[in-house]
């Protein structure tokens, strides 16, 4: 496979791999790479899918084996959009038989496991692809157990029941109980995924940079990271993570502080501090680093409730700009695009937390995501990120690691920067 991108940088010509087939023994061909990526970008209310809509005009297949997109504009992160799991290539023949309802009990790819079946609750069974055009899997057969609770996944895997600790399912309690055991692997990796405290600026008190720079002063992020993420992550300073390009260190940072943040709430006109609300999800981590930062607020006289929620309801909540702090995260992408769309103008594309509104830094990051030449866009994104920084819609708490827990004898298991486990060449001595 191989591609080719126009000098105006709005064409994109893809030469397709021959001899490939989907698991149901459907070719992989232009045609089906259309089918998929127009699918992609037709899922109504997904954020692929609008980030595709905005960019995409049109796709072509040119001959069986190639396929054109054209592009609205030129799109330096268009590369890296095309990286995500969203522009997965399906089986078209599976989309017809199935309908899209009921894809999702008969997913069919082209990569090296087949997908056998799926018990709700318990376990997803994949095999090894036999027809894979690359290759083969080291392994006959793949497990994904589904175990909830965080005390039986520790255990089952000092069992040797299960060989491998989703790292999604992974939390740092697990990864430091488990690093002293000499029969469990764990390894870290580099930061993937930051996690920040944004502030609704269209709410009051949030619309002062005085009370936001008083927040940022004071929350003790150090003793967060080391109490509730247990030394596997790092203190962030910058919205776009140290290994994604064009990650800017040189910007605002805020020490921990709580007198000087006293002294900011009162130049802001709350001496006494004032009530509010902090949204969150339900998971774990986010959870216990908000009960950290309720307290560290309280210290300065903030008195904040927490408010956590399901993913759907939160997401509702959002769209409707009801939060007034919120504490979440964006992941890792290969272009810094996608971490600093979050402080473009609402609707551009989405989604902008803080309902941060500044021309300026807009135009540096719309500008930076179009342009090829890569020596401007790192100045427009480095001028970007000291410029959020410096106004601090949100504060930015820390990058997540990549913990890596399997038992001792597993070989081969990757873990990618977006904290998506590869089984490929995974094999057991």
């Amino acid at each position: 496979m191989s591609w080719d991108i126009s000098a105006d940088g709005k064409t994109y010509t893809f030469n397709l791999r021959k001899g490939v087939r989907f698991h149901d023994g459907t070719p992989f061909n232009a045609s089906a790479a259309k089918f998929s990526l127009e699918r992609a970008r037709s899922i109504k209310g997904g954020e692929y899918a609008v980030k595709v809509q905005q960019a995409l005009d049109s796709i072509d297949v040119v001959d069986d084996y190639t396929i054109r997109l054209r592009l609205k504009a030129p799109a330096a992160y268009m590369s890296a959009l095309l990286m995500q799991t969203a522009a997965a290539m399906i089986s078209p023949s599976a989309i017809q038989k199935w309908g899209d309802a009921a894809f999702k009990d008969h997913p069919t790819g082209t990569g090296p496991f087949k997908y056998v079946s799926y018990t709700v609750g318990e376990r997803i069974v994949y095999e090894k692809n036999k027809e894979y055009w690359g290759d083969p899997a080291r392994v006959e057969r793949l497990v994904f157990r589904i175990i909830p609770d965080t005390e039986t996944r520790r255990l089952e895997i000092e069992k040797g029941n299960v060989d491998i600790i989703a790292p999604y399912m992974l939390e740092p309690s697990i990864a430091l109980a488990l690093k002293a055991k000499s029969e469990i692997a764990v390894e870290v990796g580099p930061g993937s995924n930051v996690r920040a405290l944004y502030m609704n600026m269209d709410k009051k008190p949030f619309d002062s940079i005085l009370v936001r720079k008083a927040i940022a002063h004071a929350i003790d992020r150090k003793s967060l990271v080391e109490k509730i993420l247990m030394g596997f992550a790092v203190v962030a300073n910058s919205p776009v993570c140290p290994n994604t390009p064009y990650h800017e260190s040189n910007v605002a940072v805020y020490d921990y502080d709580p007198v000087r943040s006293k002294q900011l709430l009162a130049q802001a006109g709350y001496p006494n501090g004032f009530k509010t609300t902090m949204s969150t999800s339900t998971a774990k981590v986010f959870k216990d680093a908000a009960l950290v930062i309720q307290a560290n607020l309280k210290e300065i006289g903030i008195d904040v409730e927490i408010r956590t929620m399901e993913l759907g309801a939160l997401a509702g909540s959002l769209n409707a700009g009801e939060q007034e702090m919120l504490l979440m995260g964006r992941p890792w992408y290969a272009d810094p695009y996608y971490q600093l769309d979050t402080y473009t103008l609402p609707g551009i594309p989405f989604p902008n937390w803080s309902h941060f509104r500044d021309e300026e830094v807009n135009n540096m990051i719309m500008t930076a995501a179009i342009t090829p030449d890569s020596s401007t866009r790192a100045r427009l994104y480095s001028d970007a990120q000291k410029q959020i920084t410096e106004k601090v819609p949100s504060l930015q708490l820390w990058y997540t690691a990549n913990i890596k827990v399997c038992r001792a004898n597993v070989r081969n298991f990757y873990l990618s920067p977006e904290n998506i486990g590869y089984y490929h060449a995974t094999y057991k001595t």
